[in-house]
């Protein structure tokens, strides 16, 4: 843990900071309802045209200066949420691993509790019952990352 830690904030000067612009759950919403009411519309056949908004009198505008991003939003804006699509199948795959680790260690605590906790003349708290079942999953996952 010391060796992490050290590692941690040796990194410190490398990080890349960027001042939250708001909720990202709102913003992800932004570009839905965008997409939404702009869904019928024709993608134009210049790309430059998806950087800039035409204003009247012929001045260009940068999406960072639209005042409702709720209407239009950053082409930036709509790569991150396209990204952050792409990782629902990964995060979906994770519900039934989760779920039935839950029901494990909720069950493992129950039994431990009914069984019999001694060991020769050492006892094993009900609750430490678990750390059995995780020490099997990490040397598993050993196993399975080796072949």
């Amino acid at each position: 843990m010391v060796i992490a830690i050290i590692i941690f904030f040796s990194g410190t000067k490398r990080y890349r900071y960027k001042r939250s612009s708001g909720s990202p759950i709102v913003q992800i919403f932004q570009v839905i309802l965008a997409a939404t009411r702009k869904r019928k519309m024709d993608v134009p056949y210049d790309v430059v045209m998806l950087y800039k908004t035409i204003v009247a009198q012929g001045y260009f505008v940068d999406h960072d200066l639209n005042p409702n991003p709720w209407k239009l939003c950053t082409v930036t804006r709509v790569e991150e949420v396209k990204m952050m699509a792409r990782l629902i199948p990964i995060w979906a795959t994770t519900i039934l691993f989760w779920t039935t680790y839950a029901q494990m260690i909720t069950f493992s605590v129950e039994q431990a509790a009914t069984m019999e906790p001694s060991v020769g003349k050492f006892k094993i708290p009900a609750g430490s019952l678990t750390v059995f079942f995780v020490s099997a999953f990490l040397i598993t996952l050993i196993i399975y990352g080796r072949n």
